[in-house]
């Protein structure tokens, strides 16, 4: 089959919906210093990611206001020829993305290939097509003015099906950049609500996030699956095209959503010749968390704590007992019992007995969220990062690692539960989607939403192939 060219997002859209008509439909919900090294580390993102290039096309940087914090700086002392043969001639601009919803199945059906919907099962140590066709890895490719489709969603790019080690399938998106920075806005934030500038801040942190983390797990193999994304809030949240209802108002929120990655294609984050490990977060409840202090092992440069005004009026007037909900906004405060069944399991898992007698936090960072927990069990004690902590008891249930207050209190006997409240959502570390929000309400613009969470970054253009 020959490789498709990528459709417009529009086009997309309107040809999912001619296809998937009667279907259910998702609602709308300074100077650089080292450019060679920041080019070679884009390019380390980008090789080995798929077999089928497709070079990035974005447009050049648009003019930014003077009086604005951060200036969209080109880069300089770049060799294109260089950039030519490192970038362009290596798959540059695609993203692999693990879709996690379907990891471990035993079958799957994809639609929208040259055969229409195709049927693929494991069979022992291979996998097996409707198609006739059988092996440990297969790929598929849309049909001509078709798009692939899985799980009742449209997915651009095309999908790769493995054999999974510990057992199902494990499936591949490869999908071109821009089109997976619009996916991932379409599934972190409310979209009939965002603002522009919004969009754009979110869009520039996703791409550095995404080519950051590329980067960091490519090792020295190209073996395209050696290095991939999660489309889970491992990485960043994603599924695929967005498609909006067929009305005048779901249509705005689509055009806003197209607009704003077309106006920020191909922007990242640096500092120095680095890319940001531009991480975000749904609210920081009033002061965000620095990198190293939440993610000590990242090689990223430092993401300092701000404080975030929004956030903390936010949190404050949530506190208050007739504080009435505000109905666009994700509440920024939270409160979860976790049974006592769930800690006892808890400590079975990690070997410190049948029941869990106790815990307590055993650093906290400056912003004081709670960094590690001790947990004593029946059999012994042990400790582990919050994030585990929080990965294990559920991450809708512990919200954040910013608690406030435990019953019983930290350290006493669990006897029949535990109740937590804390405030905000997510690790803490970099920008805050509820105060971007507001702060786009009010009129930020989103390099000025982007230099008050990413203090000293940059807003850098990615080295265009020729």
């Amino acid at each position: 089959m020959r490789p498709r060219a990528a459709l417009s997002s529009a086009r997309i859209q309107h040809e999912w919906r001619a296809h998937a008509k009667g279907r259910p439909r998702a609602k709308a919900g300074a100077p650089l210093g080292a450019p060679c090294a920041l080019t070679l580390l884009l390019c380390c993102a980008c090789v080995g990611v798929g077999p089928w290039p497709s070079p990035l096309d974005s447009p050049p940087p648009r003019d930014t206001n003077p009086s604005e914090p951060w200036e969209a700086t080109a880069p300089r002392s770049v060799d294109p020829a260089w950039v030519t043969t490192k970038a362009a001639a290596n798959a540059a601009g695609l993203i692999p993305v693990r879709l996690a919803a379907c990891e471990g199945l035993d079958s799957i059906t994809i639609g929208g290939t040259r055969w229409g919907e195709v049927h693929i099962e494991r069979a022992a140590v291979v996998l097996r097509a409707s198609t006739g066709d059988a092996a440990p890895r297969l790929h598929f490719r849309p049909a001509p003015a078709e798009v692939l489709t899985l799980a009742g969603r449209p997915w651009p790019g095309t999908l790769t099906v493995d054999l999974r080690p510990q057992g199902g399938l494990s499936i591949t998106n490869l999908v071109p950049m821009e089109e997976y920075v619009s996916g991932v806005l379409a599934k972190e934030l409310i979209l009939w609500s965002a603002e522009p500038a919004e969009l754009e801040a979110q869009a520039i942190a996703a791409r550095t996030y995404a080519l950051s983390m590329l980067a960091r797990r490519r090792p020295a193999s190209t073996d395209p699956g050696a290095a991939f994304l999660w489309s889970d809030t491992r990485d960043q949240a994603y599924d695929g095209i967005f498609v909006p209802e067929d009305s005048p108002a779901a249509r705005r929120v689509a055009r806003r959503l197209e607009e704003a990655v077309a106006r920020t294609a191909g922007l990242v984050l640096t500092s120095g010749s680095s890319l940001l490990d531009a991480r975000f977060h749904a609210a920081c409840g009033g002061r965000t968390a620095a990198l190293h202090e939440q993610f000590p092992t990242s090689p990223g440069p430092p993401i300092e704590a701000v404080h975030c005004p929004p956030c903390d009026r936010r949190a404050l007037d949530e506190a208050r007992p007739t504080a009435a909900p505000v109905p666009t906004a994700r509440p920024v405060t939270w409160s979860t019992t976790i049974p006592a069944a769930d800690l006892a399991q808890l400590a079975k898992d990690l070997e410190i007995g049948q029941r869990l007698l106790s815990l307590r936090p055993l650093e906290t960072g400056a912003t004081h969220r709670w960094l590690t927990v001790e947990l004593t069990g029946t059999r012994g004690r042990t400790t582990i990062p919050l994030e585990e902590f929080r990965r294990r008891l559920g991450q809708r249930a512990v919200a954040s690692a910013h608690i406030t207050s435990t019953w019983p209190h930290c350290g006493n006997p669990l006897k029949s539960g535990l109740f937590l409240r804390g405030r905000g959502r997510g690790h803490g570390v970099g920008l805050c989607q509820t105060g971007a929000h507001d702060r786009a309400v009010q009129g930020w613009s989103h390099s000025r939403i982007l230099s008050h969470y990413y203090p000293r970054a940059r807003i850098t253009p990615l080295p265009r192939p020729k």
